[in-house]
C-alpha cells in the first residue's frame, strides 16, 4: 500500500503522467483504502454476527490490532507526504494550484457539481470524505469516553489548521468546503463504531455491547 500511496505519485510526477490532488491522487487513496477495508470488513462481519460467547476474541483482537497498527503507520506517512512533503517539493506545480481562500460554504461544491465529469466529481467528493473516515473511527474505538462533539471539535481544528497552512505556505487553496467534507468523513467514521456496537448488541440480545471492548 505504501508503494501505491507514495511511490506512485512520485513516479507519475517524474514521468509527466497526470497527477492532481483531486483526480488520480484521490483514486490512489480509495484504492489503498479498499485494500485495507476488504479483509477488515470480512473479519469484522464474522465477529459482529457470531453468537454471544463464541471464542473468537483470541483471533479477532490480535488481527484487529495488527491491521490497525499497520494502517496507522501507512496513514500517518501518507498524510505527512500529501500535506507536507509533496507540497514542499512543489509536486503539483504543473497544475497551477491557486493560492486563494474561500469562506463561502458550498461555493466550491456547487462549482464542482456543475462540471460535466461525474467520475472527477465522485473521486473528489469521496476522496475528501473518505480520507478522514479512519481517524474518526479509531478515535471512537480508542477514546471510549469521547462524545460526538469532541470529535467535531477535533476535526474542525485539524482540518482548519491544514487549510490555513496550505494558504500560509502557498501550497494550495484554503477552502471551507474542504473542511465541511472532512468533518462529514470524520464524524461518519466516529459514528460508524457505535453503529457496529448497536448491531452487536442486537445480535447477542444485549449480552455483548461491542466487539472492541478489550482494545
Amino acid at each position: 500500500m505504501l508503494t501505491v500511496l507514495i511511490i506512485s505519485p512520485l513516479y507519475k510526477y517524474a514521468n509527466n503522467i497526470p497527477l492532481s490532488p483531486g483526480g488520480s491522487l484521490n483514486s490512489d487513496i480509495m484504492l489503498c483504502g479498499l485494500l485495507w477495508l476488504i479483509p477488515f470488513i470480512i473479519y469484522t462481519v464474522i465477529r459482529l454476527l457470531s453468537p454471544a460467547g463464541r471464542p473468537l476474541n483470541a483471533t479477532y483482537f490480535p488481527f484487529f490490532k495488527r491491521t490497525s497498527v499497520c494502517f496507522g503507520i501507512m496513514y500517518t506517512i501518507f498524510f505527512l507526504c500529501v500535506f507536507f512533503l509533496f507540497r514542499a517539493m512543489n509536486i503539483y506545480h504543473k497544475y497551477d494550484l491557486e493560492h486563494d481562500f474561500n469562506i463561502i460554504p458550498f461555493k466550491t461544491l456547487s462549482l464542482m457539481l456543475s462540471i460535466n465529469d461525474p467520475a472527477y466529481v465522485f473521486k473528489n467528493l469521496i476522496g475528501n470524505i473518505f480520507f478522514f473516515f479512519p481517524p474518526g473511527f479509531y478515535m471512537a474505538v480508542l477514546l471510549k469516553k469521547a462524545k460526538w462533539y469532541h470529535a467535531l471539535l477535533c476535526i474542525l481544528l485539524l482540518s482548519s489548521s491544514i487549510e490555513a497552512l496550505q494558504y500560509i505556505f502557498d501550497t494550495g487553496t484554503a477552502d471551507v468546503d474542504d473542511v465541511l467534507l472532512n468533518v462529514i468523513g470524520f464524524l461518519f467514521g466516529f459514528l460508524f463504531k457505535y453503529i457496529l456496537d448497536g448491531i452487536r448488541s442486537l445480535r447477542t440480545g444485549g449480552k455483548e455491547k461491542t466487539i472492541f471492548k478489550n482494545l
